[in-house]
């Protein structure tokens, strides 16, 4: 049990949730994590002070450094680089990663990580704390520059090397494929993203996974929730049925994946798998602009684009990327343009 204080008022009231002040909380992570990132709850066992870059060159050999980025599989990704530049610039300290608790066995054994601990196991007071809970999201430059870049500039350092230090043993090959079945091309196609203007329509996913089913394609559909999907041989439904590293390993293990902006874009890139990811509000260069494997399908063509979510009834910037349209450019993935961004990723208008 998580227990916690209200911030402002002796009540809140936040979507199904009702919470009283001075009566214990009992909320799943996810909850958790949200509500204290909003500001509307305190969790002072978990309030960390964070330190200036400046000071890291100060600490004694083996002093411990803790990068705190709890929420977000894909902002815990691209906080990665960044920790392995803070380990080339200050290789006589030790960096501990503090992340959510669903992120943590992904991150076991990449060598320039002291430990990874899960948030909720992090209790009390914490020296020498890099803390970038919400830092992404409320940057001055949150609209210039990409999200790694983001991290970088406030830790003081400059990123040469963009890989995610992910692995993927045979085994977790062969055991993704064995998710996946049957043969042929596989494709991982996510159902939702974290919020309404990351989220493809959910008849579109339906049609496209018909459609693509149809084109000889095993479409592997994946979400932590259940969704009910079309009866196809070749439509392979495991929606609420997969932790994090059997996703990897569906991910390692596809031709392709198809998402919206969500952490399997990222998870896709870690593991080297080519990725189309459907961008609607946000540009994806500020998302994927390192990436090596990923390139985005997005209305640019559209006079409001990037509007930043307005909150447009309907989002003609995602509906009208029609499943046909995914579909086509998976299969003319070598000729979509390339942006005038120095790294490889298509920005492609919703035209066939």
């Amino acid at each position: 049990m998580l227990r916690l204080t209200l911030a402002k008022a002796l009540t809140l009231r936040d979507g199904e949730f009702f919470f009283r002040r001075g009566q214990p909380l009992e909320v799943n992570e996810n909850d958790y994590h949200r509500l204290t990132l909003g500001g509307r709850v305190l969790d002072p066992d978990r309030s960390f002070d964070s330190i200036p870059s400046t000071q890291l060159k100060r600490l004694a050999p083996g002093a411990v450094v803790t990068v705190v980025r709890s929420m977000g599989l894909g902002d815990v990704l691209m906080v990665l680089p960044v920790i392995r530049a803070l380990k080339r610039d200050y290789p006589h300290l030790a960096f501990r990663y503090c992340v959510g608790s669903a992120y943590a066995p992904l991150l076991q054994g990449i060598d320039f990580l002291h430990e990874v601990v899960p948030i909720i196991e992090m209790h009390g007071k914490v020296s020498n704390v890099i803390e970038l809970r919400g830092l992404s999201e409320r940057h001055e430059k949150r609209k210039l520059l990409d999200r790694i870049d983001i991290f970088a500039e406030y830790c003081g350092v400059h990123v040469h090397d963009y890989r995610f230090p992910i692995t993927v043993t045979r085994e977790e090959r062969e055991a993704g494929r064995a998710l996946i079945g049957g043969e042929g091309p596989a494709i991982a196609l996510a159902v939702r993203g974290s919020s309404r203007p990351r989220t493809w329509p959910l008849d579109h996913v339906r049609e496209f996974a018909t459609l693509a089913a149809r084109d000889g394609f095993r479409v592997v559909v994946l979400d932590g929730g259940e969704y009910e999907m079309p009866e196809h041989p070749r439509i392979v439904n495991l929606t609420g049925k997969l932790g994090l590293l059997h996703v990897k390993q569906v991910l390692a293990a596809a031709d392709w994946t198809v998402a919206p902006d969500t952490g399997l874009v990222h998870l896709s890139e870690a593991v080297g798998t080519k990725c189309l990811a459907i961008y609607s509000t946000t540009p994806p260069a500020l998302r994927i602009g390192h990436y090596r494997h990923v390139k985005a399908l997005w209305r640019k063509d559209l006079p409001c684009i990037p509007c930043w979510d307005r909150g447009c009834e309907g989002l003609p910037c995602l509906r009208e990327i029609t499943p046909e349209i995914v579909l086509a450019s998976l299969h003319r993935w070598r000729e979509l343009p390339q942006d005038s961004n120095p790294h490889p990723f298509a920005l492609v208008a919703a035209t066939a």
